[in-house]
């Protein structure tokens, strides 16, 4: 989870992570990360309100989000061609 979050701040975008409720280090993981918006659910409500609780931070911060698993499944290097689409605005497919 450190990596992909370090990896996203490396596109010095605004950078929301949304701890649902996690059992094990990861509050403290995340309080050593500088630069990171960290929300926390006290206890784990799932995905669709994690999102919620996303969309809501960034609405403040940003135009648009992308959302990224910090377990690994999405790579941050992506965010470079999907910001690059938006600019541009196009869609991608």
């Amino acid at each position: 989870m450190q990596g992909v979050v370090e990896k996203c701040l490396q596109f010095r975008l605004p950078v929301v992570v949304v701890d649902d409720g996690s059992t094990d280090s990861t509050p403290d993981v995340l309080a050593s990360l500088s630069g990171v918006t960290v929300i926390r659910h006290k206890k784990n409500k799932g995905k669709g309100a994690s999102l919620l609780t996303g969309f809501a931070a960034v609405v403040r911060l940003a135009d648009c989000a992308i959302t990224i698993d910090a377990d690994g499944q999405h790579d941050p290097e992506d965010i470079l061609s999907l910001t690059q689409a938006v600019q541009g605005g196009q869609r991608p497919l």
